[in-house]
């Protein structure tokens, strides 16, 4: 059995690998909002013609503070007709990176355990303008993050900060544009 499940995946991969891929399969483009949470910079390679992955990087330092993020996706592309416009379908995870101390997080804790990484999962459901020979991308969709956020219980002004952790469902929205090459 083990042999078997080992052969398909060979198959599989070695399937997806010769695919036929299109002319420019490579792009470059900036997401505002989106996986990145506040902005990202993209690197995105379509290894068919409706299969793909990205990865991208972003840097941000609100009110004196720095994150880091990493969105790491693979997306699924539906052609809209026989054109540039398609539907995409993408699941991933955004890795925080929190090196310091603050008071600012998507996962709020005391200031001594913000440090450190953080992976919340990440999808993508979008309209996507892109040709086959290069050119113009532009991304629209929803980008929501789920995963473990954390939440301030205060019963009272004058008590301590104390958190919960509770599993949330976020709805995001984003938008790129870049170049296919």
């Amino acid at each position: 059995m083990r042999s078997l499940t080992v052969g398909l995946m060979i198959v599989i991969l070695s399937g997806v690998a010769f695919a036929q891929s299109p002319a420019a399969p490579n792009a470059l483009y900036a997401e505002f909002l989106g996986n990145g949470l506040l902005y990202s910079c993209n690197y995105d390679r379509l290894f068919s013609e409706s299969f793909g992955g990205r990865i991208g990087v972003s840097y941000t330092f609100p009110e004196g503070v720095s994150i880091v993020t990493l969105p790491v996706m693979a997306y699924y592309l539906v052609g809209l007709g026989s054109g540039p416009s398609k539907l995409e379908f993408g699941l991933g995870a955004t890795i925080l990176l929190q090196p310091e101390r603050q008071s600012l997080s998507f996962m709020a804790a005391p200031d001594d355990q913000l440090r450190g990484t953080s992976v919340l999962g990440t999808a993508t459901v979008g309209y996507r303008y892109q040709r086959a020979d290069g050119g113009l991308i532009i991304r629209v969709g929803a980008t929501p993050f789920f995963g473990q956020f954390s939440r301030e219980i205060r019963p009272s002004p004058s008590t301590p900060e104390e958190y919960e952790d509770v599993f949330r469902f976020q709805i995001f929205g984003g938008i790129s544009i870049g170049y296919g090459f």
